[in-house]
C-alpha cells in the first residue's frame, strides 16, 4: 500500500508496478522499491495513466524502465524524481501531463521513447551523455510556452545549439527553441513531428528546404502560418 492507494504488481520474479487501483493515489507518490520480497524494477504499461491526482513521483533506484503510456494525462504531475539506475522510458510514458515544467535525466538513462514527453508545458530538459536514442516527437512541445534543450557535451549521440536538440551530426532535429527564428543548413535529413509547431517566427514568412532533406515530421510547421515551402532539389 501507498497512503490510502493500493498499488498492483505484475505476477513475475521482478516485479512491475502494474497499476494504481482505488482509491486513486494522489500528491506526493513513492513507489516502493520492494513488494512481495521482491524488487521492484518498472513501471508497467499505463501503471498510472491518467492518475490525475498525483502531482509528484518519486522512484527508487531499484527501477529500471518506465512502461509506455504509463503516465499518460497526469494532468496535475508537476515534478518527477528518476531512479538512479534508469535506462529506458517507452513511448508517450509523459504525454499531456501538462504541468511538468523541468527535467533533469540521470546519468544512467539510455533511450526516450517516441512522444514521451510530448507536453505543451515544458520548458527545460537536461539530456546526460548516457543517452543513445530519442524517439521522434519526444519533445513536441506545441504550443507551449518554448522548451529549451541542454545536452551534456561528452555525449557522442546528440548536440544542443542555443535551445535546440539535434543529432550529434546535425543531420535530425529533435526539438527547437519556440521564439528563435528557424535554421534549416544543408545536411540536416530529418525534421522531427512537431519541430515548430506554432513558432511564430515564421507567420508569412517562406521556408525553403535543403536538398538533403528526406523526411518531415507530422505537424512539424503546424501553427506556423506559413505561406510558402519551397523544395531545393
Amino acid at each position: 500500500e501507498n497512503g490510502e492507494a493500493t498499488i498492483r504488481v505484475a505476477e513475475s520474479d521482478e516485479p512491475l508496478l502494474q497499476r494504481a487501483v482505488d482509491p486513486e493515489p494522489q500528491g506526493v507518490l513513492e513507489i516502493p522499491s520492494v513488494l512481495g520480497g521482491c524488487s521492484v524494477v518498472g513501471l508497467g504499461n499505463s501503471a498510472l495513466y491518467q492518475c490525475a491526482k498525483v502531482g509528484e513521483i518519486r522512484m527508487p533506484d531499484t527501477i529500471a524502465s518506465v512502461g509506455e503510456v504509463c503516465c499518460w494525462g497526469c494532468s496535475s504531475l508537476s515534478n518527477v524524481v528518476f531512479s538512479g539506475a534508469l535506462t529506458n522510458i517507452g513511448d508517450g510514458a509523459f504525454i499531456n501531463c501538462t504541468r511538468l515544467r523541468e527535467i533533469d535525466f540521470p546519468s544512467t538513462l539510455v533511450s526516450i521513447g517516441k512522444s514521451a514527453f510530448s507536453c505543451a508545458s515544458l520548458e527545460r530538459v537536461f539530456i546526460p551523455a548516457s543517452v543513445r536514442w530519442i524517439g521522434d516527437g519526444a519533445f513536441s512541445t506545441m504550443n507551449g510556452p518554448g522548451l529549451i534543450v541542454t545536452v551534456e557535451p561528452a555525449s557522442q549521440y546528440f548536440r544542443s545549439d542555443e535551445g535546440a536538440l539535434l543529432s550529434k551530426d546535425g543531420s535530425s532535429l529533435h526539438s527547437w527553441p519556440l521564439r528563435r527564428p528557424i535554421r534549416l543548413d544543408e545536411g540536416v535529413r530529418n525534421i522531427g513531428i512537431g519541430v515548430f509547431w506554432g513558432n511564430q517566427t515564421l507567420q508569412g514568412e517562406s521556408v525553403t528546404f535543403p536538398s538533403t532533406v528526406t523526411n518531415v515530421g507530422h505537424h512539424a510547421f503546424a501553427g506556423c502560418g506559413l505561406i510558402e515551402m519551397n523544395l531545393n532539389e
